[in-house]
């Protein structure tokens, strides 16, 4: 069954703002995941992912984005999290993860 979940954060005047962390399945093979992000006002944004929920690494494809964006991940990540680093807007990230037929 596909998992689906959405991040968000708003108003990064003050600094840098992230996501609830989200844990992935990242046992399903295939693993395969879509992200879909949407800007609100004015944003600048990231995704990231991690495999100890410490040490965290920038998606290659959404790094400093100010616009709607899409990418995936096609190896497996433990956790995902939207960084807000500007902007008084938000930005919503729709994160789907394929899974087995049921």
């Amino acid at each position: 069954m596909a998992l689906s979940i959405q991040l968000t954060t708003s108003n990064a005047t003050g600094g840098t703002v992230n996501s609830t962390v989200y844990p992935m399945d990242w046992r399903t093979n295939p693993f395969q995941v879509g992200i879909l992000c949407y800007v609100i006002g004015t944003a600048t944004y990231s995704i990231q992912h991690s495999d100890d929920n410490v040490n965290w690494s920038t998606n290659a494809n959404i790094n400093g984005a100010t616009a709607n964006m899409d990418t995936n991940y096609m190896f497996p990540v433990k956790y995902i999290r939207l960084q807000q680093t500007a902007g008084s807007g938000s930005v919503v990230a729709n994160v789907v993860q394929s899974g087995p037929n049921k």
